[in-house]
């Protein structure tokens, strides 16, 4: 069975798109972008401090939400950032 979806606008089509992406991160990924969307922008030390996980993980979640095109990496070596788009 194919499901076709027909929006009435843009911005429905990426409200539903949001919400999707959204619901494939795990728990963590989802409260570390709660709090990332309020800040702007953030480090992946900073992120680890914050969410109180290891810089490991934090570097994971960070690259996750880039692969998902949720934030974009500025700078280099150890001055990178993590900009909310």
């Amino acid at each position: 069975m194919t499901v076709l979806k027909l929006y009435r606008s843009t911005e429905a089509a990426a409200k539903s798109l949001y919400q999707d992406i959204l619901k494939s991160l795990s728990k963590s990924e989802q409260k570390g972008w709660q709090w990332l969307a309020t800040q702007g922008r953030t480090s992946s030390s900073h992120y680890a401090d914050i969410m109180k996980i290891e810089p490991r993980t934090a570097r994971r979640h960070l690259n996750r939400f880039e692969e998902l095109g949720l934030v974009r990496k500025t700078g280099s070596g150890p001055s990178i950032e993590y900009e909310v788009i």
